[in-house]
């Protein structure tokens, strides 16, 4: 068995994976493309298919169909998407050494994903008594990695044990804003769920916001609002727990709230549910919140025949299972679907 990624191997690895990274920031005038690439101070930067169709779908374009075209098709098209000022006002090509990557926004810092673990690490500085990662993925867009603590567990019943910690999502090179959330993950069946902590009427909900490149100290407000959406959902896991083990204890009839509650979160039912409960007998067929709870988890883990957004949506709802003893509103459902924690 692998032994798992520390914290600080994690920051260890995203450091040097950052440093690859360098960033040529433009005019809004001065970006050019033409069929081989970008023009840049009378040098061609050269852009593959893969490049462009991501440069497509950063401004809404299909690009699946676009890097189809003709090369001289497809610089046009990217031409006015740049005239349009689709790539912002201060586009910034990014490069891997001497190969193109991406453009992005310049007028938005663009936070490290190693700064991003940093206030992680930091937020919960002495309390994680080894936190490790059990799943990470990333890409040139985006970090989405999980993190548990054997210090932040409990057995729901002899032998079947829960840990939780946090799931964070970091677009360094996209535009929606750093995600931190509760994560739990049962261990008997490497089973995860994810829990964005939701607040009362009028309460102000805890976010992130990625901030203008221009802003006083931009980077440091950005660390803390990481920081302290981590610290508060880390304070959070003992109660969410203790609140998971309950759900042994309420019986329940699994198909008709599965039913329910996919009808809530706007999920289809016609093609979720028949997954859902093949999911369950696979669990075990227990009639009850658990029983749910673990077929959500199993598909949102395990079902790799949906989209990466579905199986996150599943998770998020999970989680909203899960704890809908401790809280539920229509606000738990309306966020299930959103990538961004804007």
């Amino acid at each position: 068995m692998d032994t798992p990624m520390t914290m600080d191997a994690l920051i260890e690895r995203t450091t040097t994976q950052d440093a690859v990274f360098t960033e040529i920031p433009l005019e809004h005038d001065e970006l050019r493309f033409d069929p081989e690439g970008i023009r840049y101070n009378g040098d061609l930067i050269r852009t593959d298919r893969a490049a462009r169709a991501l440069l497509f779908e950063k401004v809404g374009a299909p690009g699946r169909y676009l890097t189809k075209l003709s090369p001289a098709l497809q610089a046009a098209a990217l031409n006015e998407h740049a005239a349009g000022g689709d790539f912002g006002s201060r586009p910034t090509l990014v490069m891997d050494r001497q190969e193109f990557v991406t453009i992005i926004r310049g007028e938005v810092w663009a936070l490290p994903n190693s700064a991003v673990i940093r206030a992680v690490g930091d937020a919960v500085e002495g309390q994680h008594d080894g936190l490790f990662v059990s799943r990470i993925r990333n890409d040139i867009e985006r970090l989405d990695v999980e993190l548990v603590s054997p210090s932040r567990q409990i057995a729901v019943r002899p032998g079947d044990i829960v840990q939780s910690g946090l799931h964070i999502v970091h677009e360094r090179f996209g535009v929606n804003a750093t995600i931190v959330e509760g994560f739990m993950l049962r261990l008997v069946c490497t089973n995860g769920m994810t829990r964005r902590e939701c607040v009362g009427d009028g309460e102000k909900r805890p976010r992130t916001r990625k901030l203008p490149a221009d802003f006083p100290n931009s980077r440091e407000l950005q660390i803390d609002q990481i920081r302290r959406l981590a610290q508060r959902n880390w304070n959070l896991l003992g109660s969410q727990l203790e609140a998971l083990q309950q759900t042994r204890e309420r019986s329940t009839d699994v198909q008709q709230l599965l039913t329910r509650y996919l009808q809530r979160g706007r999920i289809s039912v016609r093609n979720m549910l028949p997954r859902l409960l093949e999911a369950w007998r696979t669990e075990g067929a227990e009639r009850t919140h658990y029983g749910a709870v673990n077929a959500l988890t199993r598909i949102a883990t395990h079902d790799h025949t949906l989209s990466r957004r579905q199986r996150r949506m599943v998770a998020s709802l999970a989680g909203v299972l899960a704890f809908s003893e401790v809280h539920i509103c229509e606000h738990c459902f309306s966020v299930l679907g959103t990538d961004s924690a804007a």
